[in-house]
């Protein structure tokens, strides 16, 4: 449950309490002021050159727990920090946490924090901090639960408790050992937020969240969201960071041909093309831990069965849909794992395509003149899958050559997330990227269904069992053999039907330099320094 902070320390974390009008104008008038005085230090503090990012999401909050997508969380990579960080090649690296240790059984782990570090808005860094940003994820009976994603699931499937020892000591005790913690820990789900502007977001007194990275948040509104470098931190970003949001890759383009943006991450192949051809940009391909595929419905009596979703997967031609859909970024999926994952398995072979077996399948199943399904599909472009439509409408045309009639219904996130819940489809068009390159940030979130199944997905016990395994155990040896075992029942059960994996192309202008790119594929803009002509940010249009 829920503590309340009792300490001074803890006191000192939250803004001291204070009464406001209940009127609706008095809420407005407040944002207002805020929105205004952080446009204010903007003006007074842009001493560099602002690089302008496309997005192909509308920002509906920046608070990083809100959201599990790419854009949102992109941002807060920038804006907030987590107890530690992962590189490239796994290794776990101090942040907010300058140490930690765990006891030999792996169930108590003891962060020791940096002193004297602030957020944003000047409130302290402390444990206590720590505690509340975390148990908002975890405790319904927080004061800002954040039901949705379901973050205790998703990062604190073992934690059984977090609390703040002192100041500066932060202890998490865990139900069961639980290997993929310290990668957990390391993703923007896990960002620690300002308990003092949690509350203020909680009352409607701003929109913006404070965090403690090099980056803060100046001024923000679902389509545009502007960054400034954040006192503090040495040396400082050498920019401003502009997102604006842009509703297509042709779009994007547009942008990025005319002035407007410098960075545009996850254009089409037709557009990267276009951008190559005129000479004056370079392109990045990053090889993301990513994965679309079709998740299957447990609560559908059709895709209950083992051999309609193996007539599914036969009915697809993975090389062509990739090469139709990515082209040089796209390649075909062998199971859920991407190729760069530790676990992954290298011996498994292609998935076969073979239509005429999927109707001989679906004959047995009892559908001699074919089947109808339904799949949803999130109504946005994004950087790993560009153009949905066009996966739709191919998906759709490889799917009737076997006898199968597919509708695709697309939807904004909020009506998609309320569609998967009432459990009335059959499959479910999903992209998804990994913060970590722990296998476990794949399985537990897209195969484990465990005891409630909230998301109805098939229910393979052995599938479950051998996830729990592969988790309680250090011991990468252990877990690896764990892995293998999963790999084989997913393409022997078929849970979910991967289809491709995908690399993320950025085109930069040219004089964009020091730009980082994570695991989960956020680009870092920390050591980014725009050497192009001076920012046409007055003359750019609203998009």
């Amino acid at each position: 449950m829920f503590r309340s902070q009792a300490s001074a320390s803890a006191r000192s974390v939250l803004p001291a309490p204070r009464s406001y009008g209940g009127t609706l104008a008095a809420v407005a008038f407040a944002c207002v002021l805020v929105f205004s005085a952080h446009g204010a230090a903007a003006a007074a503090t842009t001493a560099g050159q602002t690089v302008t990012v496309a997005m192909f999401q509308r920002i509906a909050s920046l608070d990083p727990a809100h959201s599990s997508l790419y854009e949102p969380h992109s941002i807060a990579a920038n804006v907030f920090e987590t107890l530690v960080t992962v590189s490239r090649n796994g290794t776990v690296q101090p942040a907010v946490a300058e140490s930690w240790n765990v006891t030999p059984d792996g169930r108590r782990w003891t962060f020791t924090l940096h002193e004297g570090r602030s957020f944003h808005d000047g409130s302290p860094l402390n444990a206590y901090a720590v505690e509340y940003s975390f148990q908002r994820l975890m405790d319904p009976a927080h004061p800002q639960y954040t039901p949705y994603p379901d973050w205790k699931r998703l990062l604190f499937g073992q934690v059984n408790s977090i609390r703040a020892l002192d100041d500066n000591t932060l202890e998490i005790e865990l139900d069961n050992p639980y290997a993929p913690l310290l990668h957990n820990l390391a993703t923007p789900g896990a960002s620690i937020v300002s308990p003092r502007s949690l509350q203020e977001m909680h009352d409607g007194r701003t929109a913006i969240p404070a965090g403690s990275g090099p980056f803060r948040v100046a001024s923000y509104s679902p389509e545009a969201v502007t960054l400034i470098p954040a006192a503090g931190h040495t040396p400082p970003p050498r920019c401003n960071v502009r997102y604006e949001y842009y509703a297509s890759s042709s779009s994007a383009l547009e942008a990025l041909l005319s002035g407007r943006a410098d960075i545009v991450p996850g254009l089409t192949e037709q557009d990267e093309k276009t951008a190559q051809r005129l000479g004056a940009y370079t392109i990045i391909r990053h090889p993301q831990l990513s994965v679309i595929f079709l998740a299957c419905n447990g609560a559908s009596e059709k895709m209950r069965s083992p051999e309609i979703r193996r007539a599914v997967s036969l009915s697809i031609n993975r090389n062509s849909l990739a090469t139709v859909v990515l082209g040089a970024n796209g390649m075909p999926a062998t199971g859920l794992l991407p190729p760069e994952m530790w676990a992954k398995d290298h011996s498994l072979p292609p998935y076969e395509y073979a239509p005429d077996k999927a109707r001989q399948l679906l004959l047995r199943s009892g559908y001699p003149q074919g089947i109808s399904l339904t799949a949803l599909q999130l109504d946005a472009s994004r950087p790993f899958m560009p153009s949905p439509r066009l996966f739709a409408v191919t998906l759709k045309y490889l799917m009737a050559g076997a006898g199968i009639t597919l509708s695709i219904e697309t939807l904004p996130p909020d009506a998609l997330r309320e569609r998967r819940a009432q459990g009335d489809y059959d499959l479910f068009i999903n992209a998804w990227v990994a913060d970590t390159a722990d296998p476990d940030n794949l399985y537990s979130t897209h195969l484990y269904a465990g005891p409630d199944n909230p998301l109805h997905r098939v229910h393979i016990p052995e599938l479950d069992r051998l996830i729990e395994e592969s988790v309680s155990t250090p011991v990468r040896g252990e877990r690896a053999r764990a892995y293998r075992r999963i790999q084989r029942i997913e393409r022997e059960q078929m849970p979910c039907i991967p289809v491709m994996h995908s690399s993320l192309p950025v085109i930069l202008r040219r004089g964009i330099s020091g730009m980082r790119i994570t695991t989960g594929s956020y680009l870092i803009f920390r050591n980014t320094v725009k050497t192009a002509p001076a920012d046409r940010a007055q003359q750019r249009p609203a998009p």
